[in-house]
């Protein structure tokens, strides 16, 4: 009985080991978030071809089946990054699909010139919603100013993942959040209108 017993704790400290890999530590305007899933979706252009990936960070467990049936999950506090990897191809830049790596968060509104961004680059925001999904925290000091996120594995097909970690300075506040994510990737599309519910 004694090694059923030891068994039991050792996948038990497991499970907590693994829900720990999805963290945010620090405060954005004042707003804390408690992670209960990390879903990552690819950002495609028309003719399908991933441009980049949409890392979400949120307190709702069941984003992606909100997301899926076309909701936005009232009072839902978020994190998002998006992330771009690109090539110097002769006099030009291409978009190329997400790969791990490195990428510097830089502030999207200055970003019109991808040729002037960093290779890998990311932006990224923060939302707390209220009871009809509007962002409580102004776009000053939810937008991230600087940091990295540090992909170390990224998978888009079925069933696939995406982990690294993160420190990210956001607003002109320049909250300082680090942590680590371990996302799943929720089959459906980022742009589209969602209803609040």
């Amino acid at each position: 009985m004694l090694p059923r017993i030891a068994l039991v704790s050792m996948m038990a400290a497991i499970a907590l080991g693994c829900g720990a890999t999805n963290s945010f530590d620090g405060t954005v305007a004042g707003n804390t978030l408690r992670v209960e899933a990390s879903i990552f979706l690819p950002l495609q252009d028309s003719t399908g071809t991933t441009l980049g990936a949409a890392l979400v960070m949120t307190d709702v467990a069941d984003l992606c089946a909100a997301f899926i049936a076309n909701r936005l999950p009232k009072n839902m506090t978020a994190a998002a990054f998006l992330v771009f990897r690109t090539q110097d191809s002769g006099s030009t830049r291409v978009r190329l699909a997400p790969d791990q790596g490195t990428y510097t968060v830089v502030l999207e509104r200055n970003a019109t010139d991808t040729a002037t961004l960093p290779v890998n680059y990311a932006f990224a925001s923060f939302f707390k919603g209220d009871a009809n999904c509007m962002n409580l925290v102004d776009f000053t000091h939810a937008e991230a100013q600087s940091g990295i996120i540090d992909v170390d594995q990224i998978d888009l097909g079925a069933g696939g993942t995406m982990t690294g970690n993160f420190d990210v300075r956001f607003g002109s506040q320049n909250d300082q959040v680090k942590g680590t994510f371990n996302a799943s990737l929720c089959d459906t599309k980022v742009y589209v209108s969602r209803t609040c519910g």
